[in-house]
């Protein structure tokens, strides 16, 4: 037995000190992992080409950007950047903490502050290089060649973190607190890698396929998708969905629509919220198991002393008042995120139809720089809310938790009423002494003061006061009584304003100061900068009408391939008439829209009241 014993220390070293070997080797692959990104990027950006600035480069074609995704161009492959910054933010954030832990290890003198700070600025902006290429390759119009890089560059990543879990699966947290700890923390990013090389692959051969046939047609340009053409043909088909039948949870929480996306940056920013919610989730629940740990540890001794007793009873209470604030503050963070993203999309087709009654205005004054700037905050500052809302949520429902065992179930274990009773002369007295003044004021001004209803069918009485004498009198009578339940009143709205802006801080989608002062929310501010963005670049109506637009230019500057000469002219001419049928039919429409008298001016409108004068002349003829 003590042979057994005093192996284990041993193997609990062995397999810290393998941990920490392996975590210094994956802080170098990180740093090396810079030089294929580089290459990477320097490979796609001399394929792209510059546009504006055309010419050569040391014997190669001018380099132009490379786009990591495209945020504000439609919505594809939006759930895969959504993953590939999940994969990302999990691989920063163990990087960013390694290096700011060993970080006085890399400067062997001692160094002021500021430098150490430019150093953890240069850390992270090196960690945004090295997994620049998994965006990158995603994005790029060079599918193959940007899938197989894509592909080894994220299968690479994929068995870097395999081998570091396989190797070091509890990252220094005891198994008795929560076995495989660092698995469980980096699930979402090996997950999310994995489907990131699962898709290089299906692209590479899907790409590979295409090459591989004969027949290769040039892609016509694509502006609007196809939600967004499916929202046009609603909009002139007058389908509103207002006689849908939904049930609870689709009516109050969210139902899916199939002429409405979100656009790529609010999937990413939804994706890391969930994300860091479940980072910080398994961190709580390891506090928890921390406290539960730390009771089992006083158990022998609770017989021995009254303090370790008490301490004991207290760690478990705690323990579980917490698993439960821990699950309640978790729910309403998910139910927060989902009403953010119901809002976002009414407020956007709200938008769509030319109403903007929701939008303050303070942001109609503000300049173009202003409201894009906003925009670019709404990210980082939807992700710190809903991470601040989620603490904030916990300590909320800890303390009111707390209160309500110490003031209610432990003096109910005790048998001491003395507790409750007081407890309900203090809070239930003056609540229900508020509730009978008012109540008696409504019917004494229901049944003196208010004028008698117009019809009877009327559901109330009309604002108007019959017995003029009476409210003066009476308001006079209840002026200190009023103030009375005012100051209550006043006690009442700090409580419930403190408490509703905690629960609300994830939701950005509402200003928490009044009207007139929403200028000063500054999370408010970052979402009306993203509905006023993502209008105007991704209007449905808008996009549709470009499509159409490049769709004809493409059509007449394209060459008439062999296989459209065998047709003949008459199917030809057929083809002209019918587009020009259904472009005639657009202006028309589009005219109409703009001149509604013009509709009774039009020539069959006109035939068709000459038809109804002669018809009636005639009956009129035939009965004189």
């Amino acid at each position: 037995m003590k042979s057994n014993n005093s192996s284990l220390p041993s193997n609990t070293t062995s397999l810290d000190f393998r941990c920490q070997a392996i975590e210094r080797q994956d802080v170098m692959l990180h740093h090396y992992a810079l030089i294929p990104a580089v290459v990477i990027i320097l490979i796609l950006s001399f394929l792209h080409g510059h546009k504006i600035r055309a010419g050569r480069f040391i014997g190669l074609p001018r380099p132009g950007p490379v786009v990591p995704m495209h945020q504000l161009d439609g919505c594809v492959d939006r759930v895969f950047y959504g993953l590939a910054f999940a994969a990302i933010a999990n691989e920063v954030i163990l990087i960013f903490f390694r290096v700011i832990n060993n970080i006085n290890s890399v400067f062997e003198f001692q160094v002021p502050t500021y430098v150490k700070t430019i150093f953890v600025l240069f850390v992270a902006l090196e960690s945004t290089i090295v997994f620049y290429p998994i965006l990158a390759c995603l994005t790029t119009p060079w599918k193959l060649l940007g899938g197989a890089m894509g592909l080894i560059y994220s299968a690479l990543h994929l068995a870097k973190s395999i081998y570091k879990l396989a190797n070091c699966p509890s990252s220094g947290i005891p198994q008795e607190v929560l076995p495989y700890s660092q698995v469980i923390v980096s699930l979402p990013s090996v997950v999310s890698l994995g489907l990131l090389t699962v898709k290089y692959a299906i692209q590479c051969g899907q790409q590979a396929y295409m090459r591989s046939c004969t027949k290769r047609q040039q892609e016509r340009p694509l502006v609007a998708r196809d939600h967004e053409i499916c929202y046009v043909k609603n909009l002139f088909l007058n389908k509103y969905r207002k006689d849908e039948k939904l049930g609870i949870v689709q009516r109050k929480l969210y139902h899916w629509r199939d002429d409405f996306k979100f656009s790529t940056k609010m999937v990413i920013t939804m994706v890391l919220c969930g994300f860091f919610l479940y980072v910080m989730s398994i961190l709580m629940v390891i506090s928890v198991q921390l406290l539960k740990v730390l009771a089992d540890t006083l158990k022998p001794f609770i017989e021995s002393s009254p303090i370790n007793y008490l301490a004991y009873n207290t760690l478990n209470i705690l323990s579980i008042i917490w698993s439960l604030a821990l699950v309640i503050s978790l729910i309403l963070s998910i139910v927060w995120l989902c009403l953010t993203m119901k809002n976002h999309r009414h407020h956007l087709l709200k938008m769509y139809l030319g109403k903007k009654d929701h939008i303050p205005k303070f942001a109609v004054n503000q300049t173009s720089a202003d409201i894009m700037t906003n925009s670019l905050k709404y990210s980082g500052y939807q992700i710190a809310y809903c991470l601040w809302g989620y603490i904030l949520q916990q300590l909320l429902l800890l303390f009111v938790l707390i209160l309500f065992y110490a003031l209610i179930v432990l003096p109910l274990q005790s048998g001491n009423w003395n507790v409750i009773l007081a407890l309900l002369q203090i809070v239930l007295a003056p609540m229900v002494l508020g509730f009978l003044l008012y109540f008696i004021q409504v019917r004494i001004v229901g049944r003196f003061i208010l004028d008698d209803k117009i019809y009877n069918t009327d559901l109330d009485k009309p604002l108007y006061t019959k017995n003029r004498p009476m409210y003066e009198n009476f308001s006079f009578l209840m002026m200190m009584w009023n103030m009375m339940l005012g100051a209550l009143s006043c006690l009442l709205r700090i409580v419930m304003t403190a408490g509703i802006g905690v629960i609300l801080l994830p939701r950005l989608d509402r200003p928490v100061f009044m009207r007139g002062f929403e200028k000063f929310d500054r999370g408010y501010k970052a979402y009306v900068g993203l509905l006023l963005v993502e209008h105007i670049h991704l209007h449905p109506i808008v996009r549709c009408f470009a499509h159409l637009v490049m769709d004809d230019i493409y059509m007449t500057k394209s060459s008439i391939s062999k296989d459209n000469l065998l047709l003949s002219n008459d199917n030809l001419m057929l083809k002209k008439k019918t587009w020009k049928r259904v472009q005639m039919k657009w202006l028309l429409a589009y005219t109409l829209l703009n001149n509604s008298k013009l509709i009774h001016d039009r020539k069959h409108t006109v035939n068709n009241v000459n038809e109804v004068k002669i018809q009636l002349e005639s009956i009129s003829a035939q009965i004189v």
